[in-house]
């Protein structure tokens, strides 16, 4: 799965997602993430739950992860992961992992 941080793109594995899931306590996805806001405060609020923002535009959440990427200190949630895709076709990697899931302003093919 392609995963966004600031200007820089990676992929994640379904072996690296599953450990960094097992470092917290629950996972939340927000499907349509739009900017991210949401998703950053959720991990800022919650900050043993990983909170998986999915958006299918890029640009729209590169703000958001670039500010969830810095230091705690300094505003970061590292509990805050930002993916590219649509819900229409999710990656493979995101099946059955969600304890919870947020779709806050759905559109039309939902």
């Amino acid at each position: 799965m392609i995963i966004v941080r600031g200007k820089a793109v990676s992929e994640m594995t379904r072996e690296q997602l599953e450990a960094l899931i097992a470092a917290y306590g629950g996972v939340t996805v927000d499907l349509g993430a739009g900017d991210g806001r949401a998703a950053y405060r959720r991990a800022i609020e919650r900050p043993r739950e990983l909170v998986i923002a999915i958006e299918p535009v890029r640009e729209n959440v590169r703000e958001l992860s670039a500010k969830a990427a810095k230091k705690p200190a300094r505003g970061g949630a590292p509990n805050a992961l930002y993916a590219v895709a649509s819900i229409e076709r999710l990656p493979p990697e995101l099946r059955g992992i969600a304890d919870e899931i947020f779709v806050t302003l759905p559109w039309g093919s939902l």
